[in-house]
């Protein structure tokens, strides 16, 4: 039996479990073996100085719950995430977005939990009407002018954070 890598230890794991995870690790690029992964529920790529998602993230659209993309340095995100039907749970907080595809929630009737806190938009998208399934949206200490109208569509929204922003009103 030979010794493997780390890395393809990493790979056959995940191969097996759904789940990829890097935490605190330096990234010069995105990690493109996670997205060979067929059943990919989990990815997890958190506090690794992550600049850029690829725009083939659209290949785990069918198996995606889970984008834990927390603390890198994310400006924004692909539109070919929109793609992502079946995600559950978007986590991109602390990072320095300033800006989304306006289709990016398009299809994301499934989102149940979306935290974009600490960052720097300035507007969200109005395709978050269509997150129906939404119950957790975290937008605090951004540089929020204002809201969507098409907010109000998330009839399951519970949790909204709003703290430090610019909003001049509700």
């Amino acid at each position: 039996m030979g010794n493997k890598s780390t890395k393809q230890q990493r790979f056959e794991n995940a191969s097996k479990t759904g789940v990829f995870s890097l935490e605190d690790k330096h990234l010069t690029s995105f990690p493109s073996d996670a997205l060979k992964i067929e059943a990919l529920r989990m990815l997890t790529i958190e506090n690794c100085g992550l600049s850029k998602i690829p725009s083939d993230i659209a290949k785990v659209s069918n198996t995606l719950q889970r984008a834990k993309l927390a603390r890198n340095k994310l400006k924004t995100l692909p539109e070919a995430m929109a793609s992502l039907s079946n995600l559950q749970q978007l986590d991109v907080k602390q990072n320095q977005i300033s800006d989304l595809p306006p289709i990016l929630f398009a299809n994301m009737a499934n989102l149940k939990e979306a935290y974009f806190g600490q960052n720097l938009l300035t507007s969200f998208p109005p395709s978050i009407g269509s997150a129906t399934s939404l119950k957790v949206l975290d937008l605090s200490n951004n540089k929020l002018l204002s809201l969507p109208p098409s907010l109000s569509l998330c009839a399951s929204l519970q949790d909204l954070l709003l703290n430090a922003n610019a909003l001049p009103s509700l």
